[in-house]
């Protein structure tokens, strides 16, 4: 028995400091609202299933913790500002830039192409 759903499609933001950001479990706080659905399962059943829009509260937070969720992806209610960001985003292409080097394999720039396609992370 499958219990994992689709996914709902997110909406598309025009602006990536407005993604979702992915929290700790033990980082998150009551009244965050998930941007993703959690669900986790034990002897092959069902043991949470939370929608994504779903409001955290403290005890749900305490049994994601018990079922060993290690993150989840909450809504970014408080993102850079424009300027911000683009300064986060020179920073993160130069980080990228010192960790890939100069000469990369077709592999590594296929990957360094995708993390640079993502960007930093907004939260």
């Amino acid at each position: 028995m499958e219990f994992d759903q689709p996914e709902p499609a997110a909406p598309v933001m025009a602006e990536t400091r407005l993604r979702p950001c992915w929290v700790s479990t033990m980082a998150l706080k009551p009244d965050m609202v998930l941007a993703k659905s959690v669900s986790a399962a034990s002897g092959g059943y069902a043991t949470m299933s939370l929608p994504a829009g779903a409001t955290l509260a403290e005890e749900t937070i305490g049994q994601m913790i018990v079922k060993g969720i290690e993150c989840v992806a909450v809504l970014n209610t408080e993102p850079m500002s424009e300027a911000d960001y683009a300064l986060a985003t020179q920073s993160y292409e130069a980080r990228l830039g010192q960790i890939f080097g100069p000469e990369r394999t077709e592999h590594c720039q296929a990957l360094l192409d995708a993390l640079l396609r993502r960007g930093p992370m907004p939260c």
